[in-house]
């Protein structure tokens, strides 16, 4: 083989590993699976997601009587559980937040909401209890706070709380809070997307190796 013949194959071996370089690195992006409700990226080790789980520190069954002495609150409702810290007060703060999500959804506080003429400015969840802010110049009655806390207990007692712990207060800042409502992905085959780039990464670096070679 002549020099010549010798370089030119070298060089089309190289060109031939840098796509292969080039195809494993655009496989190496953030894999982000879906189980049931949970959504674990690959940026997470087990062990970290083990570690916010178990760190997560034990409830205060007396906070609700902290707050109620507070001048901006409206009112208080339900019981915080006493739970230990980790995985029993981690699956409480996930409780809220699907009870939080599924009001979202369904719509059942739009009516009370501010920027259709009600008083409510935004709700949410804390770690321990779902709280609702009330603008601090809006007129409502009793009656009123009392049907929304019948419409987050209901939603709570279907997600597995009981007696599920609400806290109403007086806030001036309008703010958005509340979830977005999760839009369903397209359904794909997997394997598909990988499986067109390996094709044509092997494809392209063919095509230059042959050029090269001529």
């Amino acid at each position: 083989m002549s020099s010549e013949k010798l370089l030119q194959h070298r060089y089309s071996q190289r060109v031939f590993v840098f796509f292969v370089l080039l195809l494993l690195l655009s496989l190496s992006v953030p894999v982000v699976s879906a189980a049931g409700d949970e959504v674990i990226s690959s940026y997470l080790s087990a062990e970290y997601i083990r570690s916010v789980i178990d760190n997560t520190p034990a409830t205060n069954p007396a906070l609700l009587d902290q707050i109620a002495l507070k001048q901006n609150t409206v009112a208080v409702y339900g019981v915080i559980p006493a739970l230990p810290q980790g995985e029993e007060s981690y699956r409480l703060s996930l409780l809220l937040q699907e009870v939080v999500r599924i009001i979202h959804n369904d719509g059942s506080l739009v009516a009370y909401q501010w920027d259709n003429g009600g008083f409510i400015i935004s709700y949410g969840s804390q770690k321990e209890y779902v709280i609702v802010s009330v603008h601090v110049d809006s007129h409502f009655t009793n009656e009123e706070i009392n049907q929304v806390i019948q419409i987050i207990q209901d939603v709570g007692k279907e997600a597995g709380i009981p007696d599920l712990p609400i806290v109403v207060e007086r806030d001036e800042h309008v703010r958005i809070e509340v979830p977005e409502a999760p839009s369903d992905p397209a359904p794909a085959i997997p394997g598909i997307g990988i499986g067109i780039s390996v094709l044509i990464v092997l494809a392209l670096s063919a095509v230059l190796v042959r050029k090269i070679e001529k």
